[in-house]
């Protein structure tokens, strides 16, 4: 079986409970938010090779949201990027402005990305959008600056773990009956009982915007997320993506190639179902003793899965139904004109 080496950094912030009452003063936390949306008119990351999609305007800004935790001393932050994805270069040059505005060790710091389709290019995936490096050389510094305000905002907290489980948001793209996320969990933090911030974790694509639109939007979670920060005024939420692989949003094969009506209807209708579940969680959250704060980090080797020829296939198959108008239209294109080139959303589908 082919495999391929990737190198991938895995942290791990774990909170470790003790049966005593939590006492006062026992955990600290902070939370921050800085403004990372782009200018206009540069290439938008995911969805396949080739597209051009350039942003020509903004449905919700795209934040860096951070949060710090001290215990004894110790202090771990955590913060979510509303881009596609991250890359070691951009996690370690967070690191040491993190480090030497606050005195937080690099390996404590985890930089995740929330994984919206509809954020800037941020990794290097050939012809999936062009970085922009007048863009890419200010972004350490900008979520750098969340984390070192979420730290001048440590106070005193209770800590409320809770999970919902969940139903009619993630589907498997691939695989009819392949794993989905059916649990959606929170910690909630309150100081003398006031919600100061929250941090939610689940497996799904945030690509409610399909390649057809050309709007910089933190998506599903994020416009959820949104919602659900109106009944806190002040505080700030947080998604970390679990394990999102295949599973899209419900439905997952009504959204490639939506056009933008139906783009805002799902992202109206999933990100307020979602914020539904967001809300239960929080509201039945249970008190945790936290007693112990630290965080770990390790490389991970990844295989290389084979190719399935099967769902290969299928794929071919379908992307020939798609494209059966396309195909007419340049047909005819090529009559009258002597060689018309499908679109590039077409191309996409016959790589």
């Amino acid at each position: 079986m082919t495999r391929i080496r990737i190198l991938v950094l895995a942290c791990l912030a774990v909170l470790l409970t003790v049966g005593e009452s939590m006492g006062a003063g026992d955990m600290l936390a902070g939370f921050a938010a800085v403004d990372i949306t782009p200018p206009l008119n540069l290439e938008m990351a995911g969805f396949g090779p080739g597209l051009n999609r350039r942003a020509t305007s903004i449905h919700d800004p795209l934040m860096a949201h951070a949060m710090v935790f001290e215990v004894d001393g110790k202090r771990v932050a955590v913060v979510g990027c509303d881009v596609a994805g991250v890359t070691l270069d951009l996690t370690r040059k967070v690191r040491l402005l993190v480090e030497a505005g606050t005195g937080i060790p690099g390996e404590h710091l985890l930089v995740a990305a929330t994984h919206t389709h509809s954020g800037p290019a941020i990794p290097h995936w050939a012809d999936w959008g062009e970085r922009d490096d007048a863009y890419l050389s200010g972004l350490p510094e900008k979520i750098a600056q969340a984390v070192i305000a979420a730290s001048k905002k440590l106070e005193p907290m209770e800590v409320y773990y809770g999970e919902v489980p969940v139903d009619g948001i993630g589907e498997n793209r691939e695989y009819k009956n392949g794993p989905v996320d059916k649990t959606l969990r929170v910690l909630e933090f309150k100081h003398h009982g006031k919600v100061t911030g929250f941090v939610v974790n689940y497996s799904v694509h945030n690509v409610l915007y399909s390649e057809l639109m050309h709007s910089y939007t933190a998506d599903l979670t994020g416009v959820g997320i949104a919602r659900v920060l109106k009944d806190y005024p002040g505080a700030v939420g947080i998604f970390l993506q679990g394990s999102c692989g295949d599973i899209n949003p419900n439905p997952s094969k009504g959204i490639n190639f939506a056009s933008p009506q139906r783009c805002e209807q799902m992202l109206e209708k999933l990100s307020d179902l979602f914020a539904r579940y967001v809300r239960q969680a929080l509201q039945s959250a249970s008190p945790m003793d936290v007693k112990r704060l630290d965080m770990e980090t390790k490389p991970l080797i990844l295989p290389e899965v084979p190719t399935d020829r099967a769902l290969v296939l299928r794929q071919m198959l379908l992307a020939e139904q798609l494209l059966k108008p396309s195909r007419e239209e340049a047909s005819a294109g090529a009559g009258a004109t002597g060689g018309t080139e499908l679109p590039l959303v077409a191309q996409r589908w016959l790589r």
